[in-house]
């Protein structure tokens, strides 16, 4: 829920990659990474976003992607990864508010 009450899904898309130096680091010190990078997203997505309305998330696709991989540099650099590229994919807003986008915008 953001700030102006609205449910939203955003879908992103994270590239990445072995450091070869880090390699042992990579396999031996995460269980899952598909699960590890999927929960840091997650955290700087519920950090920033909410504080945001609807429009602004629109706007700001690239800013969010570009947060979501300053952190996931942060951490997964420490476990053997490199953090090639981070996009934010898609914004969808639950059926009703889209609905209603659909609305204003036909009219």
């Amino acid at each position: 829920m953001w700030q102006d009450n609205v449910f939203v899904t955003l879908v992103c898309s994270i590239q990445y990659r072995i450091v070869r130096q880090n390699a042992d680091d990579a396999f031996y010190e995460l269980q899952n990474r598909r699960e590890q990078i999927q929960s840091y997203v997650f955290d700087v997505v519920r950090a920033s976003v909410p504080k945001m309305i609807l429009d602004d998330v629109f706007e700001q696709k690239n800013e969010i992607a570009r947060n979501v991989s300053d952190e996931l540099e942060k951490v997964m650099g420490n476990y053997g990864y490199s953090i090639e590229q981070t996009l934010t994919v898609d914004v969808e807003p639950d059926a009703t508010v889209r609905r209603a986008m659909n609305e204003i915008n036909a009219a």
